[in-house]
């Protein structure tokens, strides 16, 4: 069928990366006063998720070299909930790939699924569960990301807490949490972490912000007793630097690959999976393809069933059993079904297209009229493909800049789609 042409668009964002990064956590660390929270041979549990948190294997060495400074003893415990199919070898190459090993961390990987009930929250009875070694530790500081979440909504959505309540509750806790309902899922978050931060030694929590190129912006040492409130505040600092989609409305959006560490943000494609959220953000695609599972996912394709068509390449690479354990931890079930998956990139673009209101009929819709947006993947937002239609539509042209004139949409000769999304 008849596709329209595209156009390439480079995206302006301020970088306001930091550069030196190691630099940056030691001074961070020690304007916080972390020689006065920590005594020699006291043990140290350091946190890690599942995400793809940029250089957080750099992060973490810097914390634990510093502790190991003031004599003291850290190690890493992996908050990762039930990712990695719930298992201590799947979280273990998880952190792998994010190059977070002994041997590079030069401290141990305390890697378990066991873990301890400390307690139960006052007003909903929530059984409240910590990784055994997270809670065996004289101290506690937590290194984690705080973002928007693809469905937890409110002011604290991924973060701090939910790292409490569900990344350091292992498959336990995330499956106990996740079964109180979806509808109070935030409300729920918020009770458990709260639990936890009465009941945990935590020493500090370090608080990482992410920009629009999805380097990281903002390092902030936390007081235990202000954990809830800077959760929220940097939450805020990170919705304002979303790289969104600059449309109103599309038709199609297609991405080329998705995983764990580049999961389908309902922020930024405007398009959610959860019965229980119903609220559309910009650009409300009519038809949603991805082509391709990220390999760091290690084959955990849950929020595939956010899209409408996946390749047959994405279907082979889907680990069935790490995805629905997943998907039921979550108690999500819809996160982890498959769209129908079509042969080639091609034949997915065109099953979109058809399907979002351009059937292949002649004299029933202008193919050019179909507006289509490209992109890499959530975390490389810099560079879109869109369609030539779509140019006068643009929001802020002062940011989303078209380079060169319009062309056919390149797919090679199996169907591949071949788009450059360097900038």
């Amino acid at each position: 069928m008849k596709l329209p042409k595209i156009v390439k668009v480079v995206r302006t964002y301020e970088d306001n990366s930091i550069q030196d990064i190691e630099s940056h956590v030691e001074k961070v660390l020690k304007d916080a006063g972390i020689q006065n929270r920590v005594k020699p041979g006291q043990k140290i549990a350091l946190t890690m998720g599942s995400r793809g948190i940029n250089r957080i294997d750099r992060i973490l060495r810097t914390v634990g070299k510093v502790l190991k400074e003031l004599k003291a003893e850290p190690y890493i415990v992996l908050g990762m909930g039930s990712h990695g199919g719930g298992t201590v070898e799947g979280q273990l190459k998880v952190a792998e790939k994010f190059g977070v090993t002994e041997e590079s961390m030069g401290m141990p990987i305390k890697a378990t699924m066991e873990v301890v009930r400390i307690g139960t929250t006052p007003n909903k009875g929530i059984p409240v569960f910590i990784d055994k070694y997270a809670a065996e530790a004289d101290g506690i500081l937590m290194v984690h990301r705080i973002k928007f979440h693809r469905h937890i909504m409110g002011p604290h959505q991924s973060g701090f807490l939910k790292m409490f309540a569900i990344g350091l509750g292992k498959k336990t806790g995330a499956a106990t949490v996740h079964s109180f309902g979806w509808e109070q899922f935030p409300e729920n978050v918020f009770e458990v972490a709260s639990l936890c931060i009465q009941k945990l030694p935590i020493v500090l929590a370090l608080g990482i912000v992410e920009n629009s190129f999805s380097k990281t912006a903002i390092i902030e040492a936390v007081e235990p007793n202000q954990i809830i409130v800077k959760n929220a505040e940097l939450l805020q600092k990170s919705l304002s630097m979303i790289p969104r989609i600059p449309f109103k409305k599309i038709d199609v959006l297609v991405v080329q690959e998705i995983g764990k560490n580049v999961p389908p943000d309902t922020n930024i494609l405007g398009k959610p999976t959860l019965r229980c959220y119903t609220e559309r953000h910009d650009p409300d695609p009519t038809r949603m393809v991805v082509l391709d599972l990220h390999p760091s996912s290690l084959g955990n394709a849950v929020g595939v069933g956010s899209f409408d068509y996946i390749t047959d390449r994405f279907f082979k690479k889907i680990d069935y059993g790490i995805t629905t354990i997943n998907a039921i931890a979550a108690s999500l079930p819809e996160a982890a079904v498959t769209p129908p998956p079509l042969p080639t990139d091609l034949l997915a673009v065109e099953a979109a297209v058809q399907t979002s209101g351009y059937p292949d009929v002649e004299g029933v819709a202008n193919p050019d009229d179909a507006r289509i947006v490209f992109l890499k993947h959530t975390g490389k937002m810099q560079v879109l493909y869109i369609s030539a239609c779509l140019v006068d539509q643009i929001d802020d042209k002062a940011t989303n800049h078209v380079v060169g004139e319009p062309f056919e949409i390149p797919f090679d000769k199996d169907g591949n789609l071949c788009l450059d999304f360097s900038a």
